[in-house]
């Protein structure tokens, strides 16, 4: 932005008029910056906004179609598309015996698919599903899968804490620290032998799931 100072003769006034020019000068070119750094924070809103739409996840704003409206920070959003979902690469040696997972969910669907990680013949899974309403766990450690629901309506719209804990054959599904459920797989096997990624929301393309609008968040 240019700026010109005002020149006039000599005295009192025209000091204090020149001071008055500058001040207003210096107050442009900080109103500039700061229209240069907004214009920067926009350009890096809009970037965000295209990567969240090429994997079909809403980040930031959680607003449910068949939730209430609203908008929650660090919650995210599925069920936008078929195909919506988010992976994880993580280590899977560290799962072999134990496994603990917690999240928070909001949904008001009756079923489908919030997280799931297996190996490539699927032989041995986790999943955390809900059917009827009812949030249930599964998995198999390569000789016969367990599964099991806590007796609890969940999909009423509001926020409820999943928590699972696996120790080797033994399994806890927790809604709510208050409701849960227990199961042990069969046989004696009691090590999880998945490949070290897990899908969160749903499953991608080469995957056969249903749609489920649901948010989920401080996974």
């Amino acid at each position: 932005m240019r700026c010109e100072k005002k020149t006039r003769s000599k005295g009192k006034d025209s000091v204090q008029e020149r001071e008055w020019e500058e001040k207003k000068c210096r107050g442009r070119v900080i109103m500039t910056e700061k229209n240069e750094g907004s214009r920067g924070e926009a350009a890096k809103r809009k970037e965000s906004k295209e990567q969240e739409k090429r994997s079909n996840v809403r980040r930031g704003r959680c607003v449910c179609i068949s939730c209430a409206p609203a908008s929650i920070e660090k919650a995210y959003q599925f069920g936008l598309t078929r195909n919506s979902h988010m992976s994880f690469a993580f280590d899977d040696t560290k799962v072999r015996e134990r496994l603990i997972l917690e999240f928070e969910l909001r949904t008001k669907e009756e079923s489908g698919l919030v997280l799931y990680m297996a190996r490539i013949n699927h032989a041995d899974f986790v999943s955390i599903q809900i059917k009827d309403g009812q949030v249930c766990l599964g998995y198999d450690l390569g000789h016969g899968n367990i599964s099991g629901c806590v007796p609890l309506s969940i999909n009423d719209g509001n926020w409820h804490k999943i928590r699972v804990i696996r120790n080797k054959q033994r399994g806890i599904l927790m809604v709510d620290g208050r409701y849960s459920k227990q199961m042990t797989s069969p046989k004696k096997a009691d090590l999880l032998d998945v490949v070290g990624m897990v899908y969160v929301g749903g499953l991608p393309q080469n995957y056969t799931t249903k749609r489920m609008d649901h948010c989920l968040r401080s996974l």
